[in-house]
């Protein structure tokens, strides 16, 4: 049957061949065979016939990828057991994700240059998330975090057409971060145990390790600035349009600490603007003393603030209503509520997530809450770990930062 089937091949009648060759049982024969005629599905099912490792399946697989049938010629070259020939064919026919796959499930050593090939092909087609998503389905939560604050940087329009977006962008670039720290910490309880010496150890070479990943990069280093700047942002828009002008003033001028994230004509209008419904003048003054000598504002619109700024201040002294006075947790030095750092020991406030302001606790001996101020007592996100007033947080059962499940004690 061979012979005859060599007799039709050589006058190219590959049809009649082919009954030959299959009648003959010979498969190489056969092969060629249908990958003359183009019969791949034929071809295909010869290939679920052959048992593993059969070397004939070696030659399918490089018949199918050099038509670019990429996932025939994978299922060939994996049932050979040839997973490199798998991935190479992939890689060849930019079939990206599926190589990542294969190199995942069978631990393909080159993985690691495997994914950066495939991310500089994704790049260069500009398709970020997708990106994004090889880094988060490859654990490299480092590489993850940089790109989604890139992607974040990049976005036209910037805060002032799309803050909640940004908002996502950095929260989700911190996430990464922080599953990071978390991956890195849990590697070295692994590796050295949890008790004595060598836990501690381990622990600590692992803190280093962590801290020299992330100090070459800002979106690492201080991975939750641009949601914290975000939050702000929307949380003092929402106050100023529900008309709460005091808490949206301390949120604005909270605000104020993020310009390397939000540009400056953004922060300090909007603290001009809700200082001055709220009749703090003297707030109102500083912000457009700032808005007035910002390089980054054009000329004529520094113009336009001073001649704002002249017509209210005509009418309205640039002076703040006198209120109750806080205390500074390390100095004891007195501070205005809308304050966010001590005058005094210069310590930096935390603020409450829920509603901007600065918090300034009220405890007495031993760090335990008064009981005649249940309302100033603290607690905190466990994902973010940003503080809020428990009272404030009550009315949510989310971190209004990281939207993760707060837990009330």
């Amino acid at each position: 049957y061979s012979s005859i089937g060599d007799y039709y091949a050589d006058r190219s009648k590959w049809v009649e061949a082919k009954d030959f060759y299959a009648k003959a049982q010979n498969g190489g024969k056969l092969v060629e065979a249908y990958y003359i005629l183009e019969d791949y599905t034929a071809l295909s099912e010869l290939a679920g016939s052959l048992n593993e490792g059969d070397p004939l399946l070696m030659n399918i697989g490089n018949k199918f990828s050099t038509v670019g049938l990429c996932e025939n010629a994978v299922d060939a070259y994996v049932k050979a057991g040839d997973v490199k020939a798998a991935v190479d064919c992939c890689v060849l026919l930019n079939f990206w994700s599926l190589a990542v796959d294969l190199a995942t499930q069978h631990n393909f050593q080159q993985i690691e240059g495997l994914l950066a090939k495939y991310a500089s092909h994704l790049l260069e087609k500009d398709k970020k998330i997708e990106a994004v998503q090889l880094y988060r389905k490859a654990n490299r939560h480092t590489e993850a975090a940089k790109l989604l604050s890139q992607i974040a940087q990049g976005i036209k329009g910037g805060v002032q057409k799309h803050p909640l977006r940004l908002k996502k962008l950095y929260l989700l670039s911190a996430l990464e971060v922080e599953s990071f720290k978390t991956k890195t910490l849990d590697m070295s309880a692994l590796q050295g145990g949890t008790k004595g010496t060598m836990g501690t150890q381990a622990t600590l070479t692992s803190l280093i390790t962590q801290d020299q990943s992330v100090a070459s990069d800002k979106a690492l280093s201080s991975p939750w600035r641009g949601a914290e700047a975000l939050h702000l942002y929307l949380l003092a828009q929402r106050q100023l349009s529900e008309r709460q002008f005091d808490a949206a003033m301390k949120t604005a001028i909270r605000l104020g600490d993020y310009e390397d994230i939000v540009d400056t004509e953004t922060i300090f209008s909007l603290v001009a603007l809700t200082a001055y419904h709220n009749k703090y003048y003297q707030q109102c003054s500083k912000a457009f003393i700032k808005l007035e000598h910002s390089e980054s504002i054009p000329a004529a619109q520094r113009e336009k603030y001073g001649d704002l700024a002249l017509s209210i201040f005509v009418m309205n002294p640039p002076r703040d209503p006198s209120r109750l006075m806080k205390t500074c947790q390390s100095c004891q030095a007195s501070l205005h509520d809308w304050q966010i750092q001590c005058h005094s020991c210069y310590r930096r406030l935390e603020f409450c997530v829920v509603t901007g302001r600065s918090i300034f606790p009220d405890k007495s001996k031993g760090g335990v809450p008064s009981q005649t101020a249940q309302d100033e007592v603290i607690m905190g996100c466990k994902t973010c770990r940003h503080k809020m007033y428990q009272q404030e947080a009550r009315r949510s059962r989310h971190c209004p930062l990281c939207h993760s499940r707060l837990v009330f004690r």
